[in-house]
């Protein structure tokens, strides 16, 4: 598919999404110039199907990121600068391998960036889909399984579209969950942006029971090892590991109530779907390497006890102060979160 205008760039980490990985790529491939996805120590198929798609050629960059901690920020903002000065992209669009970039009905996306203020951050709005019972499982593609979003997003969060010149600031730092773009430095003010209705990010959280319960598990306890965790940073899956952690198993039918619920304040009983299925821009494509989610969230509990373990490990080995102190400063902090 020839592209015109602006090259356009998008930024991801990611972590266990074989379920909806694919359907990504190839959509969003159909739209921008290149990807560069960061696999942030996957468990499930991630790993393979990526490097499935690098090896038919695609404009598709990937990196592997071990820390136990993702610093989210950190890292989309390093390699926004990195291709910055490799491919001189005039827009860098940070997504989560569960959003898709939509426009409105008349114009393309690419036809839409063209017309945008490029001295500053677009921010584009949440349309969150929610699985139904007329779903059909036995549908392997995502966007033609769930069809239907919340009719009102309550609140309206947004995700940001960078452009260069932003992007070239030597201060420029994108926040966690990619929600503003603010000044590194001090109390990293949030640097200049316009909100557009004529592009929105279909979002599509809850796909399945173990899906929604390994992204909680892996989500905040990754967040949750973060040394400059911002109090309130991905609260929505505190609420949803408090959730599981009890050893509850999330039911089909419980799964729409969910997403109904994801990050949002309005009750459930207050919320309308809408039937709005995601058409690819360029036509349907298909699913070459997508199997199924493949990944247990008590097996994946089980690999981060063992990795932070190790990394207590470690620290009792290394620390100077010894091994009572060091425990004494983490169960300090461990009951200082939980409040």
């Amino acid at each position: 598919m020839m592209k015109t205008g602006p090259m356009i760039i998008t930024l991801s980490t990611i972590r266990n999404e074989a379920d909806i990985l694919e359907a990504f790529v190839r959509y969003h491939l159909q739209i921008v110039d290149r990807m560069i996805i960061v696999d942030h120590r996957s468990a499930d198929d991630t790993s393979s199907i990526l490097a499935a798609l690098q090896a038919e050629g695609l404009p598709l960059e990937v990196h592997r990121e071990e820390g136990l901690a993702l610093q989210q920020g950190a890292i989309l903002t390093r390699r926004m600068k990195a291709a910055l000065r490799e491919h001189g992209a005039a827009w860098f669009l940070p997504l989560d391998a569960d959003e898709f970039i939509v426009s409105g009905p008349g114009k393309s996306v690419r036809d839409v960036v063209k017309g945008l203020p490029s001295d500053r951050v677009v921010k584009i709005p949440w349309k969150t889909y929610v699985p139904t019972a007329a779903d059909d499982p036995r549908q392997p593609n995502v966007l033609k399984r769930i069809r239907s979003r919340r009719a009102v997003e309550m609140p309206l969060y947004y995700k940001v579209l960078v452009p260069r010149k932003t992007a070239e600031r030597n201060d420029a730092l994108v926040a966690p969950g990619s929600h503003a773009v603010v000044r590194n430095a001090g109390k990293q003010k949030e640097l200049p942006s316009v909100t557009t209705d004529q592009l929105a990010l279909a979002h599509f959280p809850v796909r399945s029971s173990d899906q929604i319960t390994t992204k909680a598990f892996v989500g905040w306890l990754a967040c949750l090892a973060k040394p400059n965790r911002e109090p309130t940073e991905n609260h929505h899956l505190k609420k949803l590991y408090d959730g599981f952690k009890s050893g509850t198993v999330v039911s089909a039918e419980e799964i729409g109530q969910l997403a109904m619920q994801y990050a949002s304040d309005a009750p459930a009983s207050q919320q309308q779907l809408i039937h709005d299925p995601l058409l690819p821009p360029a036509g349907e494509f298909e699913l070459r390497y997508t199997t199924g989610y493949g990944c247990r969230p008590v097996a994946v509990l089980a690999e981060i006890a063992e990795e932070f373990a190790a990394e207590v490990a470690f620290l009792r080995r290394t620390s100077a102060s010894g091994n009572i102190s060091l425990l004494s400063i983490g169960r300090q902090w461990f009951k200082s979160i939980k409040k």
